[in-house]
């Protein structure tokens, strides 16, 4: 289980305070939410925790009906770009101040329920159909921190989300999308791929294909010097590595495949490592 419920209030806190600071002319800024600007990507902000409250714990979900993943995605953006063209317009004291109460509000919501209990959504992206509460309250704390980070990029201020404290959770969060990205993808029994997030927040995890499935195992950190080593396994299939600094852009579509391919290293099988280059933890 990832913890990350505790990080919700000072993650909103750092949030606020970066918000109160910001001036008229950075509310402007471009993102690299695509057409987003720092004032859309807040709207959006404020606009996911309105909807799970009003879906969720006011028992208010929308008419629709899902049949597929293209659905979901369909449905998703389309929420989230009426979300931005209806918050994204308000000014920045009503946005600071609406999401105040609903930040707090929405983790209330979330302490609610147990770790354990089922989700009120599942994480679609990891494959699931059914989710426990902590991982997708664990996918919406990657919501909220990318998010965050999108705009703290445009004004330059990121370096507060960079923290172990705050970035191994959403990393880890972030490699639970592995299985389900390399579902088609045929391997020899017990081959593995291993994937290492190079530096603070990262660690390193390892791929194994096992009764026609990918099973994920990680994170680990390097062994200290007075380690016992461990018999030599068989070199992996594919080996990668992705600098922890834009790990949390590759896997929310903020790179693009120049940059992954110029920044990233990647040996072994190309077709494995490539998938795992792909893989994004997010819907739309």
């Amino acid at each position: 289980m990832i913890q990350t419920l505790p990080l919700f209030e000072p993650l909103d806190n750092e949030l606020l305070t970066l918000l109160r600071s910001l001036s008229r002319q950075d509310w402007s800024r471009t993102t690299i939410a695509g057409a987003w600007t720092v004032r859309d990507v807040v709207g959006h902000l404020l606009d996911t925790p309105l909807r799970r409250l009003s879906f969720v714990r006011d028992g208010w979900p929308p008419d629709v009906e899902i049949r597929s993943e293209a659905d979901l995605v369909r449905f998703v953006n389309a929420m989230n770009a009426e979300g931005v063209r209806t918050y994204g317009r308000l000014s920045p004291a009503v946005l600071i101040d609406l999401m105040t109460l609903a930040a707090a509000q929405l983790r209330d919501h979330l302490r609610a329920s147990a770790p354990d209990d089922i989700a009120a959504f599942p994480v679609s992206w990891a494959g699931e159909s059914t989710s426990a509460h902590w991982f997708d309250v664990a996918r919406e704390y990657t919501e909220r921190w990318h998010h965050q980070a999108q705009i703290r990029l445009a004004v330059g201020a990121l370096e507060p989300l960079m923290t172990t404290r705050f970035y191994a959770p959403l990393v880890a969060t972030f490699m639970r999308v592995l299985p389900h990205a390399l579902r088609d993808l045929e391997a020899p029994e017990s081959g593995r791929i291993v994937v290492i997030v190079d530096g603070a927040g990262g660690g390193a995890w390892t791929l194994t294909r096992e009764h026609a499935a990918w099973h994920l195992d990680g994170p680990a950190g390097a062994p200290g010097p007075d380690a016992e080593r461990p018999d030599p396994e068989p070199a992996p299939l594919a080996h990668v590595t992705i600098p922890a600094r834009i790990a949390w852009r590759l896997f929310t579509k903020g790179l693009s495949a120049h940059d992954i391919a110029r920044d990233c290293q990647a040996s072994g099988d190309h077709v494995l490592a490539g998938a795992v280059l792909r893989s994004r933890a997010i819907v739309g």
